[in-house]
């Protein structure tokens, strides 16, 4: 109560400061063209995250090229000691090379696919398929085997 009219004003410049900067804040959480940008920032920090996941980053080529090089002496120089450990360790080396080689990851999930398609039984659609397909084959094997006599002939 035994405030004066100058604490007083001080008083509403300091609420009126912090409720500017306040009002501020909220503006620029609201506003369209800062919504905009945080997603085109988020958005663009997930991408370098997938990039870097998939093809590497430098220091990571290098690390892994010293460590290959240094793993390669001691692999001659362990004999048949390192020949074991490196096969051992083959899935994980097929890891860490893909990750920052996307032609070996592609690769990797393409050979991982075909041992999974060697596995599976055939089904009946995939005979029918077959079947279909060697009939509709059946007379251009028979015309290619007509022109490659005749070519064969002609070379007589």
């Amino acid at each position: 109560m035994g405030q004066t009219a100058d604490e007083l004003r001080r008083e509403i410049e300091d609420t009126r400061s912090h409720l500017g900067v306040t009002v501020g804040a909220i503006e620029e959480r609201v506003s369209p063209r800062a919504i905009v940008q945080r997603r085109k920032s988020a958005m663009g920090a997930r991408l370098t995250y997938v990039r870097e996941a998939v093809m590497g980053k430098a220091s990571d080529v290098t690390g892994r090229t010293t460590g290959t090089a240094s793993g390669a002496v001691g692999t001659v120089h362990d004999g048949a000691s390192g020949a074991l450990h490196a096969v051992q360790g083959m899935p994980e080396a097929a890891t860490s090379g893909a990750q920052g080689n996307p032609l070996a990851a592609g690769l990797i999930a393409f050979g991982a696919g075909l041992l999974a398609a060697t596995l599976l039984p055939v089904s009946e659609a995939e005979q029918e398929l077959a079947a279909t397909v060697v009939d509709k084959a059946q007379p251009l094997t028979e015309e290619a085997q007509r022109v490659v006599g005749e070519v064969a002939s002609e070379v007589k």
